[in-house]
């Protein structure tokens, strides 16, 4: 298990402890339950959603943290992350930006250009979880890799739970009622995407030494180096 995997199912108790409460104390039978109730169920989505971006985040900086200490000059990293590096030091607008990377300055540089753009994740829809995931690891669609046996349209379903999560976060909270069926079904689903993510990234090699997109960028010289599930 990753230590992003550890953090979210850390993070996944909070939101499990609400429907517990809801469940010890509404009943498990169907039926429709107090008014309080629904602020244990929207609570729970709001913290789902915020350990699912967590862990993108943190399993994202978790493989560039690796990739940086293995790295043992500024030219063997992924040349993904050589790019959004250089990118970070453009936009510095500093004149003296290069005496930040002279001896072992590349390794912040690197380590903040990947905080840079994970500071962008503002909302962790699909299309912006798998730019982050493309453009700072060079994997092109790892929505591709959220399969499992009976899946269907995981994307749209993750997409519709944030989209769930903006409402209740604003004034449309208080017009809308959240099931705990609702609930519960989105812990599964995001429970199972995170699976699939770390067994991917893991069965990718990402925790190698060298991790796959090093390897390319040393064996491919300048350019940048594409991954997509199942295609090495």
């Amino acid at each position: 298990m990753t230590e992003a995997k550890q953090v979210f199912e850390n993070a996944l108790v909070d939101a499990e402890n609400l429907m517990w409460f809801h469940e010890e104390f509404g009943g498990a039978d169907p039926g429709k339950r107090a008014a309080y109730f629904q602020s244990l169920s929207k609570s729970a989505i709001i913290l789902l959603c915020s350990a699912w971006e967590s862990y993108v985040e943190t399993i994202i900086l978790e493989i560039v943290d690796l990739q940086i200490s293995l790295a043992k000059e500024a030219l063997h990293l992924p040349l993904n992350l050589q790019s959004i590096s250089t990118v970070h030091i453009k936009a510095m607008k500093d004149d003296r930006a290069w005496l930040k990377v002279a001896g072992e300055g590349w390794r912040k540089i690197a380590r903040e250009a990947c905080l840079a753009n994970l500071g962008r994740l503002h909302s962790p829809h699909t299309k912006a979880v798998s730019d982050q995931f493309n453009t700072i690891l060079g994997v092109e669609k790892i929505s591709e890799a959220w399969s499992w046996k009976a899946a269907r349209n995981i994307g749209g379903r993750i997409d519709n739970l944030v989209k769930l999560r903006g409402d209740l976060a604003h004034a449309k909270s208080s017009q809308m009622s959240v099931q705990k069926l609702i609930v519960t079904q989105n812990i599964n689903l995001i429970r199972r995407v995170v699976d699939c993510t770390d067994a991917y990234l893991v069965a990718e090699g990402f925790f190698t030494n060298p991790p796959p997109t090093a390897r390319r960028a040393l064996a491919a010289g300048p350019g940048r180096s594409r991954m997509r599930p199942g295609v090495s």
